[in-house]
């Protein structure tokens, strides 16, 4: 698990039951960094049998950081597999002090 201040940052690759093979880095909403909006989203993803991401869910955290978080999740791809998967990721919003 890792965070970068400032930034986001996909908080437990452990959830996931395939290989992540690229992922998009989130960006940080201007609007939730200026109200000084931080936390977590949860997501459940949809991914095809060839890694590429089918729908996604929020499972929680706040709507301006739950739209960042999905926006980048939806460009990520996971290795290939013979069937469908559901994945968890977790997101993490952070701000220094």
């Amino acid at each position: 698990m890792f965070c970068v201040v400032g930034f986001a940052q996909d908080q437990d690759e452990s959830l996931s039951s395939r290989k992540l093979i690229s992922k998009f880095q989130p960006t940080y909403p201007a609007m939730a960094r200026a109200s000084r909006i931080s936390g977590v989203v949860k997501l459940v993803v949809h991914v095809r049998s060839n890694g590429k991401v089918e729908s996604i869910q929020v499972l929680g955290g706040h709507p301006l950081l739950a739209q960042a978080a999905a926006s980048a999740v939806s460009q990520w791809k996971w290795d290939s597999s013979n069937q469908d998967s559901l994945e968890t990721v977790v997101v993490k919003f952070s701000l220094p002090e």
